[in-house]
């Protein structure tokens, strides 16, 4: 193939059918299966690391967010997003007390256990003759 005009017709050919190969073998189970079998080896996820670690892939993601975030689209989409999330952590949570309902919840039974110890602890001093002078 040293024809360029040719190399570039055959190319757009084969592409056509090469995309639905690779559809149909994506839905494949057992195509999945090695695919992923692939990925997990420790070979594949070092390579992967270091790829994903590096200057220049860093550098692509950071020109592809910048890029994203100059889309108006985007942006009002993501200003959606944060906004749903706030209010989302804002609502009280009816599982989760605050921790203001928390502390108070903590004074008042610390309040309500000195009441009974002062209550339990208080002596009521006895008369002489041995009867006590709070009953009547």
């Amino acid at each position: 193939m040293t024809d360029p005009r040719f190399a570039g017709e055959f190319a757009k050919a084969v592409n056509k059918d090469n995309k639905q190969i690779h559809k149909d073998l994506l839905k494949d189970p057992t195509y999945r299966q090695a695919l992923v079998q692939v990925m997990k080896a420790p070979e594949m996820e070092r390579m992967i690391l270091d790829v994903l670690q590096s200057s220049q892939y860093r550098a692509q993601v950071m020109t592809i967010m910048q890029e994203s975030l100059q889309n108006p689209i985007f942006r009002l989409e993501m200003l959606e997003l944060l906004k749903k999330a706030v209010q989302e952590e804002l609502k009280p949570k009816p599982m989760e007390k605050s921790t203001s309902s928390r502390v108070a919840e903590k004074a008042a039974r610390a309040k309500t256990a000195e009441t009974k110890t002062v209550a339990v602890g208080k002596a009521t001093p006895a008369s002489p003759d041995g009867s006590n002078p709070a009953t009547p």
